[in-house]
């Protein structure tokens, strides 16, 4: 009987030894997760003092930072800080800063140990601004209509941007895809091309009866009208009014134009405000480009 009391003794001492243990280990585990936790999200160890806003071009710098701000600043259940850089939810600022500014393409957002926070936003390039009737957005690089206009934006504000009116009867919305990159590119080439071929300057206003009958209208800075033909190479069209200004109208008769037609490959048509309209073919057009190379070379030849 002794041998059996003393076994089941040496039992119970076990078992109180290693319930002790246990309970020990716990408050230690326990208290040092209190220590972390409270190192973490309460003494301020993680608390963000700098955001970093890049990337910015046309974007108001203060509208931006006011978003980023309101996703760092309160409380989550009412006791846990918001700019702690654990807690700050990347994805749900990046989501909201494209919903709050449709210029941005993409925004990056990263978290810099122990208490910064980087925002790299990337803004759409506009490219023009066309307008179904009343309604006027802005179309990015992709012809795609991603904004309404907006006036507050710097790049409109100012009127660096084209603007390019529909006639047609299509209505579009948002998120459409309005106009091919080939198209877009033909009509942002214009300006520039006929700038630097002819010396003239085009207003920014362009129409067309309908986006998808290649036909482009543009008016100059002296105002008479252009008429262009997507499908016609634009370079040989400004060659072809080039011929048209030096060989049929002249400095002094530019004023009197009301238009040049260039929309059909073989033919161009102009015509003065108070006339009827005229024509010159592809052929007299090579003939008078031929005729005044020569000449060049000969006024060269003469003054070596």
């Amino acid at each position: 009987m002794a041998t059996k009391r003393k076994i089941i003794s040496i039992h119970e001492k076990k078992k109180s030894g290693i319930t002790w243990g246990r309970f020990f280990y716990w408050m230690a585990l326990l208290s040092f997760l209190g220590v972390m936790a409270y190192a973490l999200f309460f003494a301020g160890f993680l608390s963000i003092n700098q955001a970093d806003i890049s990337g910015l071009k046309e974007l108001d710098r203060e509208a931006v930072a006011e978003v980023v701000n309101s996703h760092i600043s309160g409380k989550y259940l009412g006791f846990l800080d918001k700019n702690n850089l654990l807690l700050v939810r990347s994805g749900f600022l990046k989501k909201d800063l494209k919903n709050r500014f449709k210029k941005i393409e993409s925004a990056d957002v990263r978290k810099k140990f122990p208490n910064a926070l980087s925002v790299s936003i990337k803004e759409k390039e506009s490219a023009l601004i066309f307008c179904d009737g009343d309604n006027c957005f802005v179309i990015d690089k992709n012809g795609t209509a991603y904004s309404e206009k907006d006036y507050s934006w710097p790049e409109i504000r100012e009127n660096r941007l084209i603007t390019l009116r529909d006639f047609g009867e299509k209505s579009i919305k948002l998120g459409d895809e309005i106009l091919s990159p080939g198209y877009l590119n033909y009509i942002l080439n214009i300006e520039n091309k006929i700038r630097d071929n002819l010396n003239v300057e085009m207003a920014k206003e362009y129409e067309t009866p309908s986006r998808v009958s290649d036909d482009i209208r543009g008016i100059t800075a002296e105002g008479w009208k252009i008429f262009f033909n997507q499908n016609v190479d634009l370079q040989k069209e400004i060659n072809m009014l080039r011929i048209v200004l030096d060989e049929k109208v002249g400095n002094e008769k530019r004023k009197d134009l009301e238009y040049v037609d260039l929309r059909s490959d073989n033919k161009v048509y102009y015509k003065f405000k108070e006339g009827t309209e005229e024509e010159v073919n592809k052929d007299e057009s090579s003939q008078s480009a031929e005729e005044k190379k020569v000449e060049d070379k000969k006024g060269k030849k003469k003054k070596n």
